[in-house]
């Protein structure tokens, strides 16, 4: 059903958006906050406020219509400043906004400039999709979508902007789509999914930045007069620099304070900025970067940008991260793995590398099967001439001499061990010593005239080109129809350069790298259709393409190379403020890290690994009995944990990043009647006191009992007093607490 009347109230559940008399006013509102636009006697869309809920709006006042060079009177001497103070819903550059544009439009002259002005609306149940991209879902009673229309009569450009929101939720979706009505082709070279014009405050950047082995790593600083910029020009989302961004007003911490908060959902070159302006307004926007991008648009062509998800917290860092995880988990996420089991996988890579044939592996499995484990993944090595990493990416044939009688047989023998079976992909690549390569050299990304770059001993593959896309679908249906697979492993170990393709033609050569990542999404979203209780597990060099576009198709994200627990740590608290605990591979690795040297015991690799998707990379060979014992335990006890982990509200008790000492969170159950906390202490100093651990999250009206001790503490003694740590010793250790109401 779909709405054009001004002046009613559409609602949904707990939001609604409210159109004015005119249809030029909106107010957009979730439970908590809300978010307004209105539009000027000139047909310019501004954006008025978003913040905590609001019962009425002076939209005047909070354009700031009465102040000079917008006073209505002074515009058409004082048009070029005024463009350039306008709060612009969606500023389009080129005729007097100086500031960071969100659409940058040449004509077929090559002429710069665009000028939106507001044509009409439209207001739909439900939440439409992205072609092509991947979208957040919602069911036509679930959710409101406002799509407003600007054009340039000039240009014969429109652009629809899309706002949805969901019952029950605190994310407001944001998107662009750029059509071309006219008879002559437009040339795009910036389309961002969402701009914010906020008020003046003294602000805190948040990002989530690093590198492979360190992803993710929480970075706060001032906002300083001028642009801040976080973005990747790597292909892929990046381990340097996560789609995310977040302002923090003053005061603003983990459990108290403002934040406006964007995620990309997009997988490819992203850009996040926050400007600060000479007047002290702050612009804040994401989108596809406009570095690496270009594109055509023919006449009668549309152009849109990936979503945007928005969401504003008045109670911290804690609100912000509660709103992304509720909302990802509903509307998200695949089905049918949002909220439910996810097996406990045991990965071959650890124990073998390379060096394995089918008697190795059913050893492994039999062993595995002993302890409880439910699927075992051949990581690499089980395809072509694959012996080593300078092979055979491509060749996704099944290697004979590592299984005589095939994949299906292989997997059946570890059916009857009651435990499926799960392989590793690099679609994405191709090694130069490959079948594939010598029949299509053409395939790989390569700038004609130069060497083709290596990385791992491996190129890329033009996924722009249908003809690979076709030969990718083919290739990878041949192996997963051979035989029961559980499980997909999807990898990809380098970034995009040498960047040109021999399929585009030269003129659009900028359409790659958004190109490139639609093939991804293309494949992606065939295996989800044929595959649907295929649980596809993505991964890029470990935790470098950990986003939320990917998190659409593959519920969990390998979420990096490096499993020192310290690391981790780190790792893992930045990757949990926006993203599900669900969503987090997180796995028991060897004792001694393969990437820091540093060794760590058995139940403090455990107590790190319970974060997220849980899962071990051990050589079964290498451990001994007491240590086989203790992993059925750890399965034992996860079993247990595993619903309120995935389906819980994931609360940040300590940072070890902060303290240098001591790492602690807790989760808790919806109704607040189970709750888990986990503290890990790294070193302690000596001659001091007992500490204690304050919780989060529970009812204060309930008293609760520990698991292990006796008697009971209400909740708001365990919030407020807090838990005893003063049975911690000397040393690296940990602690873990399940607690249930009475």
């Amino acid at each position: 059903m779909s709405s054009r009347q001004a002046g009613h109230t559409e609602r949904c559940g707990s939001v609604s958006v409210e159109i004015g008399v005119d249809g030029r006013h909106f107010k957009l509102d979730t439970a908590k906050s809300t978010y307004a636009l209105a539009v000027t006697e000139e047909g310019y869309l501004g954006h008025a406020y978003y913040g905590s809920s609001v019962r009425h709006l002076n939209y005047d006042q909070l354009l700031r219509l009465d102040e000079y060079p917008q006073e209505p009177r002074l515009l058409l001497r004082e048009q070029s400043r005024f463009l350039n103070v306008f709060p612009f819903e969606f500023p389009a550059s080129g005729l007097g906004d100086q500031r960071r544009c969100a659409l940058e439009l040449e004509d077929a002259q090559g002429y710069p400039g665009c000028d939106l002005r507001y044509q009409d609306f439209e207001l739909i149940r439900g939440k439409p999709a992205l072609e092509g991209l991947p979208s957040s879902y919602a069911s036509e009673d679930g959710a409101l979508t406002l799509i407003i229309l600007l054009e340039d009569p000039h240009l014969k450009a429109r652009v629809s902007l899309y706002y949805s929101l969901f019952d029950g939720e605190e994310v407001i979706v944001r998107s662009a789509c750029l059509e071309n009505l006219g008879n002559t082709p437009l040339q795009l070279s910036a389309l961002i999914s969402a701009s914010l014009d906020l008020e003046p405050a003294a602000y805190q950047v948040l990002s989530l930045d690093g590198s492979w082995g360190r992803e993710r790593q929480l970075n706060l600083r001032p906002l300083g007069s001028g642009c801040l910029e976080i973005d990747s020009r790597r292909g892929i989302s990046s381990h340097e620099h996560n789609p995310f961004i977040a302002l923090l007003a003053p005061g603003a911490s983990q459990h108290q304070g403002e934040v406006y908060a964007l995620a990309l959902c997009y997988s490819g070159n992203h850009l996040q900025r926050a400007e600060l302006t000479e007047h002290g307004r702050v612009r804040l926007q994401a989108g596809i970067n406009p570095a690496t991008f270009g594109w055509t648009l023919q006449p009668g062509s549309s152009f849109c940008a990936p979503e945007a998800f928005l969401t504003y917290s008045a109670t911290g860092l804690d609100g912000m991260t509660h709103a992304y995880h509720d909302f990802m988990r509903s509307h998200l996420l695949p089905e049918p793995f949002a909220r439910s089991h996810r097996p406990v996988l045991a990965n071959t890579w650890e124990a073998f590398y390379f060096n394995f044939n089918e008697d190795s592996l059913l050893k492994f499995a039999r062993q595995a099967a002993q302890l409880g484990w439910e699927l075992v993944v051949v990581d690499d090595g089980w395809f072509g001439e694959r012996h080593n990493d300078e092979s055979s990416l491509g060749d996704w044939q099944v290697n004979p001499g590592k299984f005589p009688a095939g994949l299906g047989a292989f997997a059946r023998k570890l059916q009857d061990l009651g435990l499926s079976v799960g392989l590793w992909f690099e679609p994405e690549m191709i090694s130069p010593n490959s079948n594939l390569y010598r029949a299509h050299p053409d395939w790989a990304l390569q700038l004609p005239g130069r060497p083709i770059s290596q990385c791992r001993s491996q190129y890329v593959l033009d996924l722009s080109n249908p003809a690979v896309l076709e030969y990718c679908r083919h290739s990878l249906c041949a192996v997963l129809d051979t035989a029961p697979i559980a499980y997909l492993k999807w990898d990809m170990n380098r970034s995009l350069d040498c960047a040109g393709s021999l399929y585009l033609p030269a003129g659009r050569q900028r359409e790659l790298m958004h190109r490139y990542v639609l093939g991804v999404y293309s494949l992606l979203s065939y295996l989800r259709e044929r595959y649907p209780r295929l649980l596809i597990e993505g991964c890029s060099g470990g935790g470098g393409r950990f986003d939320a576009g990917m998190l659409r198709y593959c519920p969990q994200i390998w979420c990096s190379d490096d499993m020192d627990v310290l690391e981790r740590l780190y790792i893992q608290e930045g990757t949990a403020l926006v993203y599900p605990l669900s969503t987090i591979s997180c796995h028991v690795g060897a004792a001694q890290c393969s990437c820091t040297g540093r060794n760590w015991p058995l139940d403090l690799r455990f107590l790190s690994a319970l974060l997220g998707g849980f899962g071990y990379e051990l050589n079964l060979g290498a451990l001994s009995p007491g240590e086989l014992e203790s992993i059925k335990g750890q399965l034992k006890l996860h079993r247990a944990l595993e619903s309120l982990l995935l389906c819980g509200d994931y609360h940040r008790l300590l940072s070890v990043r902060e303290n240098g000492e001591r790492d602690a969170w807790c989760v808790v159950s919806k109704d607040r009647r189970e709750a888990l906390a986990v503290l890990i202490q790294i070193k302690a100093k000596p001659n001091t006191r007992s500490l204690r651990l304050r919780l989060i999250g529970l009812d204060p009206a309930l008293d609760y009992e520990i698991e292990g001790q006796e008697g009971c503490l209400g909740g708001d003694e365990l919030m407020h007093c807090g838990l005893p740590l003063d049975t911690l010793g000397a040393g690296a250790q940990g602690r873990l607490w399940v607690l249930h109401a009475r």
